[in-house]
């Protein structure tokens, strides 16, 4: 596997004793690795017993202290964890039972969080992962949270039916009734109530209150779905200590929005989890300075807010969102000129503290067409709650990668790890299986010579990242 020998030749990525080590992976969920989307790959090399043990082999080599897991379903975190294949069939209680044993065996412990869907959906629940080695740290406090528990003021930007399935590979219809969410923990965690999420997020009977339908328009328009921006989507966070320095660490992962044509739906998530970081840390990290913000504890109403400064953020994911579009497409026929080109809202949300509302993909600037202005935002900005984020990557290379998702029609960077520069030095990163081009990459799907994924080498339509974080002093 030509990643594996870029930063880990010689197998563990081992940290120094003032330094962990920090892997993402969106590991494409098995129901649609099969689903007709990556056609171009042949079917033996998109088998669940093929893929699945070069996965466990790059987790292995990267071995890292903190590991953040995308698009996972019950199956693949479960064999993930474990040297026992479990049929496609299992149940979340499945990976509660299971999981915890075999990943006590490998010197993890984990969270995991199901997505929430509506009946139609086929096949087991994916969602996300969040490990870490017990011997490298101890947990203080976790909480796992759908964006849908979360109480924002706006509330989200909406959605027609049938957007909130998962990376668009599935024809889900959104249904009110069924928006339920499961979380299945692979370690008991002290139970912490925060001011917008649960503890863990379990089947609510009262989903049905986090989603008006909303009546179609006049002139015919179809009916919008208000999901509390995208009802089956969320994150998991944990309070960590580091063992051998004493540092807490607030470690997160989430999978954002799959959809192009909303950019302001995933700024809002973003702004929300910023928001739901910042009140999780203020419950129980003891902190509440973390600098000037122009946000509350959600991201986006008014109100003073600030996640403890002496808590180092590692927030990891696949945020579907590119650092940089540099050409014009069907969503952004206009692009600014320069460098630059167009910084998407969530990057710039995160990396910046804070998104104007005259930036595109803001929720009071975006629209599609038969959109009408949205009232509910305007001249609010989102923030990030006073969290001070920068790509762990561009801080090490100067650059993020131009791309870490390729597949037979798209490439670009969607994978994150952001951390807290005034926390970390970066001091290494896993190369890219690819030749990185000199200078500006303009279109990475015709500027960089790498080959749709997965394939007989890549078990993944994503490539993983990896980072070694040293704690400043």
């Amino acid at each position: 596997m030509p990643s594996l020998a870029v930063m880990a030749a010689a197998g563990k990525t081992s940290a120094p004793q003032h330094s962990i080590s920090v892997m993402t992976y969106n590991i494409l969920a098995q129901k649609y690795a099969q689903s007709g989307w990556h056609n171009y790959c042949r079917s033996r090399y998109l088998n669940w017993k093929y893929r699945k043990a070069l996965l466990l082999q790059e987790l292995e080599t990267y071995d890292s202290d903190i590991i953040c897991l995308q698009a996972s379903d019950d199956v693949s975190a479960l064999w993930l964890s474990s040297t026992v294949s479990f049929p496609p069939e299992v149940e979340v209680d499945v990976f509660s039972r299971e999981l915890q044993p075999r990943l006590a065996e490998r010197g993890y412990r984990g969270h995991y969080l199901a997505r929430a869907y509506g009946e139609n959906v086929q096949g087991p629940l994916e969602g996300v992962a969040l490990f870490y080695r017990t011997s490298v740290f101890e947990l203080l406090q976790q909480r796992s949270f759908t964006f849908s528990s979360a109480d924002t003021n706006p509330p989200a930007p909406l959605l027609p039916p049938g957007l909130s399935s998962s990376d668009g590979e599935e024809d889900v219809e959104a249904t009110p009734a069924t928006a339920d969410a499961i979380a299945a923990d692979t370690a008991p965690a002290t139970s912490a109530t925060g001011s917008t999420a649960a503890a863990t997020v379990a089947a609510d009977s009262e989903a049905d209150s986090d989603l008006e339908v909303w009546a179609a328009t006049a002139d015919g328009g179809v009916a919008a779905v208000r999901a509390r921006a995208v009802e089956e989507l969320g994150a998991i966070m944990a309070l960590l200590k580091h063992r051998r320095t004493k540092r807490r660490v607030l470690a997160a992962v989430t999978h954002l929005f799959w959809n192009p044509a909303y950019p302001d739906v995933k700024a809002f998530q973003a702004a929300v989890l910023c928001g739901e970081m910042a009140a999780f840390l203020r419950q129980h990290a003891g902190g509440s300075g973390g600098g000037t913000v122009s946000g509350g504890h959600d991201g986006v109403s008014p109100g003073p807010a600030g996640p403890s400064d002496d808590v180092s953020v590692v927030l990891a994911g696949d945020f579907n969102s590119l650092c940089r579009k540099r050409v014009p497409d069907v969503f952004d026929p206009k692009i600014p000129r320069g460098r630059d080109g167009l910084v998407s809202g969530v990057y710039t949300l995160l990396t910046r503290g804070s998104l104007s509302p005259h930036h595109p993909d803001h929720p009071a600037s975006r629209r599609r067409p038969g959109e009408t202005s949205n009232p509910d935002f305007r001249g609010v900005e989102l923030t990030t709650a006073g969290f001070k984020l920068a790509s762990a990557y561009c801080l090490a290379n100067g650059r993020d990668p131009p791309l870490t998702t390729r597949t037979a029609t798209f490439a670009g960077c969607l994978d994150y790890i952001f951390v807290s520069p005034q926390h970390f030095d970066v001091t290494e990163t896993l190369g890219m299986p690819y030749d990185m081009p000199y200078g500006a990459v303009r279109d990475p799907l015709s500027d960089v010579a790498f080959p749709p994924i997965p394939n007989e080498v890549f078990p993944s339509d994503h490539v993983s990242l990896v980072a070694m974080l040293r704690f400043k002093s």
